[in-house]
């Protein structure tokens, strides 16, 4: 989004020994919460920041002999259209709501006052949602060498597990959040699928711990570039946020991180891809796009993590265009939060990821045995 900055308000801090010869956006994401890379970067870029007293232009700036850092955090107001595409109501009652959110479309503002979300256009609609009552930030620890092979080619949003703990540890000194109004779990931007807001206190919690226990079944339908070595398999693999890369979202050593499953199941092969029925059974940032990739199947469309160790063989120029990951939310099963029976929901496939699976299905067929 480009615009323009408005008021602000300070926050300043003393760079711990940790933190000197970092850099200076990676320090800024660290510091503060509910703000994303991008966002700090263009603080940076339009002076909104000071290091020991005098105003820096450059987001990279090594932290050498570095003492404070002090950080307008103006508002920014946009010159233009944001990417907000209106989410489809699959279901609605006095304690909750199921959409089918767009790719494009934010689970929740970044920022208070920022972009619009699928939670602002809810309330606007449906009236105040219950705000949720605690914000994780995971933290981890590893080296280059523990890191999987997975390179990044852009920024991570600024997104927390679903299975949050109220006792997570959160920045002393931070930014406040932006409001997360009926939250009960999120989808990546660029992903689409169902979405469950809850509508009442009582919802939140009950959603909230069905989340952390793990009683919630997902669904997410995923086409892949690659040859699945098997037609069913799980991948066990803990992910946390590298130190050096405070936008990466990367497996890590047993331990350093936090645990996380993925079970899969090959629906249909092609020459070179695949689509896939996965079902992550935690619900950490980034999970199914993480773990996809660290066994050489990155999703069609995914610019973020893709496999180091050999190149993706991309779809040609006469393929239907498809402008983010190929990766969406199918079918949510929960226990109603005030009857108790299992419900489901489902969202059907959108229109983007529908025309290049049939495309793959004239284009790249398999060929039968003789």
């Amino acid at each position: 989004m480009e615009g323009t900055f408005g008021s602000a308000r300070k926050l300043r801090f003393d760079l711990t020994t940790a933190e000197k010869s970092a850099r200076l956006d990676q320090v800024l994401v660290a510091r503060v919460a509910g703000w994303s890379r991008t966002r700090l970067s263009d603080l940076v870029k339009s002076g909104h920041v000071r290091v020991d007293g005098a105003v820096v232009i450059k987001p990279g700036l090594i932290l050498l002999e570095s003492r404070s850092v002090e950080v307008e955090l103006a508002e920014q107001t946009a010159s233009r259209p944001t990417r907000f595409r209106e989410p489809v109501v699959l279901f609605q009652d006095e304690h909750l709501l199921a959409l089918d959110k767009p790719a494009g479309t934010l689970t929740h503002g970044n920022t208070p006052g920022g972009e619009a979300s699928a939670a602002s256009w809810a309330e606007e609609r449906f009236g105040p949602l219950p705000q949720a009552a605690f914000v994780a930030y995971p933290t981890q620890e590893a080296t280059d060498e523990e890191d999987v092979q997975v390179e990044v080619v852009g920024e991570a949003e600024e997104e927390e597990d679903d299975e949050q703990e109220s006792g997570a540890s959160v920045p002393v000194e931070s930014a406040p959040a932006a409001p997360r109004p009926g939250v009960v779990h999120r989808l990546d931007r660029d992903t689409s699928g169902v979405l469950l807001l809850a509508r009442t206190e009582l919802a939140l919690v009950e959603l909230q711990r069905q989340f952390r226990e793990r009683e919630v079944e997902k669904l997410y339908a995923a086409l892949v570039n690659g040859d699945p070595r098997f037609d069913s398999d799980w991948i066990e693999g803990w992910l946390g946020r590298h130190p050096k890369a405070p936008d990466k979202i990367s497996v890590v050593r047993e331990g350093t991180g936090r645990a996380a499953t993925t079970y899969y199941e090959v629906r249909e092969r092609f020459r070179g891809a695949a689509r896939l029925a996965v079902f992550p059974k935690t619900g950490r940032t980034h999970q199914v796009r993480v773990h996809l990739a660290s066994i050489e199947l990155s999703i069609v469309g995914e610019k973020l993590y893709v496999p180091k160790r050999r190149q993706i063989a991309k779809l040609p120029p006469d393929a239907p265009a498809l402008s983010r990951q190929a990766l969406h939310a199918e079918r949510l099963t929960i226990t109603h939060p005030a009857t108790g029976k299992r419900i489901y929901f489902e969202a059907p496939w959108p229109a983007d990821m529908q025309a290049v699976l049939e495309w793959l299905r004239v284009h790249r067929t398999l060929e039968l045995p003789q």
